[in-house]
C-alpha cells in the first residue's frame, strides 16, 4: 500500500521550567483512490494518511528532562527525554467494497489515539506506542455490508519508531522517517483477511518550515 500525499502543519509550543506541551494542527491529502486489492483497502482504515481528506489535532506533554552542552554556545541545555501523546483526527476514505463491480465507497471516520514517546536519540530518533480507536460515521451502511461489523467503534494499538534528519544548514528542511508495527487482532485480521500476525507501515516524507 504505497500513499503519495501533502501536509500543512502549523505547530506551537509552550513551555515552563519542568514541562514542555507541544500543539499542532495538521491538514492533509492523498490516497484519493480506492484499491481493489482487499487487504491494501482495508489496511486504510488503519493509516490515517491513506484519506482522500484529513485533518488532526494533537497534543504532546513532555516531561523527563535530560541535559546537555550546547556545541555552538557550549551552555547547558535542556530537552524532554519522555511524552505522553494525546490526538483526534477527521478522516475521510475510499474503500472498496470486495465484489464482482468491486464498488468504491466513501466513509468518514473519527480517530483517536493516546500514547507514549520516548526519546532514544536527541532530535534524531524516538520510540513511540499508542493505543486507537476508530469510529466509523458516514457510510456506515456500506461498511457494515463490507465487513459484515454492526460496531462503529473499534481499537487497535500500534508502536515503532521515528526519526528525522537536518538537510539544510537553517534546519528548515528535514527529512522524516517512521516505522510503525500494528499487531492484528480479531477486528484487524476479519477487515484485511491477512494471515499475518502484524501488519508493517513505512512512512518517508520531507518537511520544510516556514516562519510567519
Amino acid at each position: 500500500l504505497a500513499v503519495p500525499g501533502f501536509d500543512v502543519l502549523a505547530y506551537n509550543k509552550f513551555t515552563d521550567s519542568n514541562r514542555a506541551v507541544f500543539g499542532a494542527a495538521r491538514f492533509f491529502l492523498g490516497a484519493p483512490k480506492s484499491d481493489t486489492n482487499t487487504l491494501n483497502s482495508s489496511t486504510r482504515l488503519f493509516v490515517p494518511e491513506a484519506s482522500s481528506l484529513g485533518f488532526m489535532v494533537d497534543f504532546v506533554f513532555g516531561f523527563d528532562r535530560a541535559r546537555y552542552t550546547s556545541k555552538k554556545t557550549h551552555e547547558e541545555m535542556a530537552y524532554h527525554t519522555l511524552g505522553i501523546n494525546i490526538g483526534l483526527y477527521y478522516l475521510q476514505k475510499e474503500l472498496q467494497i470486495d465484489n464482482k463491480e468491486n464498488t468504491p465507497y466513501t466513509i468518514g471516520l473519527i480517530q483517536t489515539r493516546m500514547g507514549i514517546e520516548k526519546t532514544i536519540v536527541r532530535n534524531g530518533l524516538a520510540a513511540f506506542a499508542t493505543i486507537n480507536g476508530i469510529y466509523v460515521g458516514k457510510g456506515m451502511e456500506q461498511y457494515k455490508k463490507q465487513y459484515d461489523d454492526s460496531n462503529k467503534m473499534q481499537w487497535f494499538i500500534e508502536a515503532g519508531l521515528k526519526s528525522y534528519l537536518t538537510l539544510t544548514a537553517d534546519n528548515k528542511t528535514n527529512l522524516l522517517m517512521e516505522l510503525r508495527f500494528i499487531p492484528v487482532n480479531s477486528f484487524i485480521k476479519k477487515t484485511t483477511q491477512t494471515e499475518d500476525s502484524f501488519i508493517p507501515l513505512i512512512k518517508i516524507g520531507f518537511a520544510r518550515s516556514f516562519n510567519f
